[in-house]
């Protein structure tokens, strides 16, 4: 869909790649030939100047979706890396994100998927919801701020308040929401014990205390 000129919403449906559809055992080359449209639409978009911000359900680098039909999407997701700003998925309802990088090497950022965190308390979580800010010339995305209910104090209190948790600019230290900035925002978790903590605190939306040890780090 062209939500106007020079962005385009690609909408996938990515239960096609869920490990639960047995049909994709017997065939998973292009399941309703979803791959071929997706291409031809990427390429269209690239004719055009056109941005595109991609929707799906399952993230495809998670072990629900497929090897096989998420390394077809990692090649497309590669060789059009310029018109794909961001990626958006849900299905796991915690707060995670997903840094792609180029299919040959494995080296070099190529694109960002966001996981959002879920409404549903699910188990063990507290709802969250998240919003994204973006520059409405580039369209890149600046700043994404989660905001969390707490369900305990909501039954305590008889009435559901949501506040700020965080913005991923801040916890970060990351400019903007550029993917190769989210490369930085990777190691700066891999470097240090407190980011990490708090990444495993606003995973869950802060329903849980964080009990990873460093073999689970």
């Amino acid at each position: 869909q062209l939500v106007y000129k020079g962005l385009r919403v690609i909408s996938l449906n990515t239960n096609y790649c869920n490990n639960l559809n047995f049909w994709l055992y017997i065939s998973d080359v292009d399941p309703a030939g979803q791959l071929t449209w997706l291409i031809e639409t990427l390429e269209a978009a690239e004719k055009n100047n056109e941005k595109v911000w991609l929707l799906g359900h399952i993230p495809p680098g998670i072990s629900d979706c497929l090897a096989n039909y998420g390394a077809k999407l990692h090649q497309i997701f590669d060789r059009y890396e310029a018109t794909i700003l961001a990626q958006f998925y849900g299905h796991i309802h915690t707060d995670q994100f997903e840094v792609m990088y180029d299919y040959a090497t494995n080296t070099r950022p190529i694109g960002i998927a966001y996981i959002a965190p879920s409404v549903t308390t699910f188990t063990d979580h507290n709802p969250a919801v998240r919003e994204y800010t973006y520059d409405i010339k580039t369209l890149n995305f600046v700043d994404s701020i989660t905001h969390i209910t707490n369900m305990t104090q909501n039954n305590l209190q008889d009435k559901v308040t949501f506040v700020v948790e965080y913005s991923a600019r801040a916890l970060y230290s990351i400019p903007n929401l550029i993917y190769y900035n989210w490369a930085v925002a990777l190691e700066n978790i891999e470097r240090s014990p407190e980011l990490f903590h708090k990444y495993k605190f606003y995973e869950w939306a802060g329903a849980k205390p964080v009990d990873c040890d460093s073999v689970c780090r």
